[in-house]
Formats: C-alpha cells, sequence, structure tokens
C-alpha cells in the first residue's frame, strides 16, 4: 500500500501560430517517468506500485479553420508511442497459483489505455436568418485500438473508437433556444474499462460505453 514518488523529465518544442484563416497549434515531447504509479484493482482491492519507468515521445496538433463566415472547422490529434521501460513485478491477471492477482513483467510493453493516436474533428456551420440563428454542428472521436487495462488481457478488454456526436438547432432573438441532439450516433460499442471479476477466479468484468442517445433540449432566456 505505498509507493514512491514520481519524477517526471520533460522535453517539448513547438509552435502557435494565428491567422485570418484560423489558428494552428503544434508540438513535438519527450518524456520519461521515472517511479511512475501504477494503480490496478486485482479483484479483491486496489494494488499500488512503483514502475521502474515510463517513456512517451508524441506530437499533438490543434488547428482551427474558418474558410468562409459561418463555418467553422476544428481538428486535433496526438501520435504517442509510450512504453514501460522498466516494470518488473507488475499486477497481472488471477491465475491458478494466486487467484488474488499475478505478478508479470511489463517491460517493453506499451501501457495499457494509451492509444498510438487519438484524433478529434468537428463542423460547426451557423448562418443568420430574421428570427436569429441556425446552426448545425458534429464532432468525431477517434482512438486508434488499444488494450484497456494491464491486468485484463487485450483479448477481453481492448477497444478501438469511432463516436460521432450531430446536433442541429436555432437560437431566436426572443430567447427562444430548440436543440435536436444525438450522443453516439451510429451507436459505436467499445469497452471503456475492464477489471478481474471480484472473487471469481478466471472472469473478468467490462464497462461497455453508453450506447447511442438522442433527444431534445428547449429553453426561454428572460
Amino acid at each position: 500500500r505505498f509507493a514512491g514518488p514520481e519524477e517526471t523529465k520533460s522535453i517539448e518544442i513547438g509552435l502557435k501560430t494565428s491567422r485570418d484563416w484560423g489558428s494552428l497549434i503544434f508540438a513535438a515531447f519527450d518524456q520519461t517517468i521515472e517511479g511512475f504509479q501504477s494503480q490496478i484493482f486485482q479483484g479483491t482491492g486496489f494494488v499500488l506500485a512503483n514502475a521502474g519507468e515510463q517513456s512517451a515521445l508524441g506530437f499533438e496538433f490543434d488547428t482551427t479553420i474558418q474558410p468562409f463566415e459561418g463555418l467553422t472547422l476544428t481538428w486535433a490529434g496526438t501520435y504517442l508511442d509510450a512504453e514501460f521501460d522498466e516494470f518488473v513485478g507488475a499486477g497481472g491477471p488471477p491465475n491458478a497459483d494466486d487467484p488474488t492477482g499475478s505478478v508479470i513483467d511489463l517491460s517493453g510493453e506499451r501501457p495499457a489505455g494509451i492509444p498510438e493516436f487519438a484524433s478529434s474533428f468537428g463542423v460547426d456551420y451557423r448562418r443568420d436568418y430574421s428570427f436569429g440563428e441556425a446552426f448545425i454542428r458534429a464532432d468525431y472521436q477517434y482512438e486508434s485500438d488499444v488494450q484497456v487495462i494491464d491486468n485484463v488481457p487485450a483479448e477481453f478488454a481492448s477497444r478501438e473508437v469511432n463516436q460521432v456526436n450531430a446536433s442541429v438547432g436555432v437560437n431566436m432573438e426572443n430567447g427562444f433556444e430548440a436543440l435536436l441532439w444525438s450522443r453516439n450516433l451510429f451507436n459505436d460499442e467499445h469497452v471503456t474499462s475492464s477489471f478481474p471479476t471480484t472473487l471469481q477466479f478466471g472472469g473478468f468484468s467490462v464497462y461497455p460505453n453508453p450506447p447511442r442517445t438522442y433527444g431534445v433540449t428547449v429553453r426561454k432566456r428572460f
């Protein structure tokens, strides 16, 4: 139940620019965490342990483009090459010798829950009318395939995210607002988290993502 402190060393270089058409932010980084603190649920309780070293090399960008009045496009992404440089004694899945959780060596492995590539893309279009403003917007979220958690095998709990959200609505000058919206429009299915099932050797439990939801929101400002 004790873990030593983490020590982080990070080098980052980047740029920020703003123009009439929009803006761009870009950064490349190299990060090393010595004594990375890992906390994993083993079915009967949480195990807190220090990884010897975890490193990550990658880049990220965020851009906004306004090609003409009323239309705004956004795009952001992250590439991350992460690795446990040293993690001897990591918590693993339960086995016959130790139903409460095995001890494994994750040195050289990719940390669970960190996708190699993640990206988001958004579209927002607005137009003025005599009654006020009408708009339509949508966004797409993507994460490449990744194991969800270190002590649950990837064949039981891995995920790739492809989720679309969308909405259309009006903002009227009299203070009336109406919005038709949907989250997870195409009902993408993936796992958000997982753990060894409590006191059930060989069993694993998972949390699924919320299914497609939709609705209507109506407001009046006074």
